[in-house]
């Protein structure tokens, strides 16, 4: 999902009061054992999409994720001033794919200018042992989507409202700081059917908001290793 990832780009460049009891859990659940129990229920599943959006400063950020147990793709746009660029990150068999224009893979990389321009418009690896795969990796599994929306043990529930006509219980908390992200202010809604699963999440920092939406869960995802021209040292 990268998220919190984006976010902190865009800020820093300006480009359950009422819950239904869920599965595994009792009434006596903390606020902080519900998060785990919609986190685990979610990292059982097969696959999800994954849909993120943050807004900062006329920037706009669209990811979507298709994630798997293993197994990921991701596309990336970056849409601002009239003009849009696009980045696809793909997880299989524990190989990372990688292909965008050179603007966005300078802003979503870091790479230098002549880097990005060499690599531009063609697939390229980035194997495990560059310092990029653990950033392009994350979310695009199943379980480290869900690590970047998993919350602190100061969770506290609010009342339940209605998502698109669905009923949905609400928790708040901060997000858990990584090696890779800073801690966000979120809300996860999740669903109260008999297997809670999470059906949207929110993270704010400093005025700019992110929203990410669950969808298709458990649709097969297929994925076929592109060929690559060339690959990060």
């Amino acid at each position: 999902m990268k998220i919190r990832i984006w976010l902190s780009v865009l800020v820093t460049t300006a480009i359950v009061a009422a819950v239904s009891t869920p599965s595994g859990a009792t009434s006596k659940s903390t606020p902080y054992e519900l998060m785990r129990t919609v986190v685990t229920d979610a990292n059982a599943e097969l696959s999800v999409r994954v849909t993120t959006t943050a807004s900062m400063s006329g920037m706009r950020i669209v990811q979507v994720t298709d994630a798997g147990r293993s197994a990921g793709r991701q596309t990336v746009t970056l849409s601002g001033a009239g003009k849009s660029n696009t980045v696809i990150a793909e997880l299989i068999a524990g190989k990372l794919y990688v292909k965008g224009d050179a603007t966005i893979l300078t802003a979503y990389l870091g790479l230098s200018q002549a880097t990005a321009n060499e690599l531009a418009g063609s697939w390229f690896g980035i194997p495990k042992s560059n310092g990029y795969y653990a950033q392009v990796a994350q979310g695009l599994t199943v379980s480290t989507g869900m690590a970047e929306v998993t919350m602190t043990t100061s969770v506290t529930s609010e009342p339940a409202v209605t998502l698109a006509g669905v009923k949905v219980n609400v928790l708040k908390g901060t997000s858990v700081k990584s090696a890779l992200e800073p801690s966000f202010r979120e809300k996860l809604y999740f669903s109260t059917a008999k297997k809670p699963l999470p059906v949207e999440v929110t993270q704010s920092v400093q005025g700019s908001l992110g929203t990410i939406l669950f969808s298709h869960w458990n649709e097969k995802i297929e994925l076929v290793a592109p060929k690559v021209t060339g690959e990060l040292d």
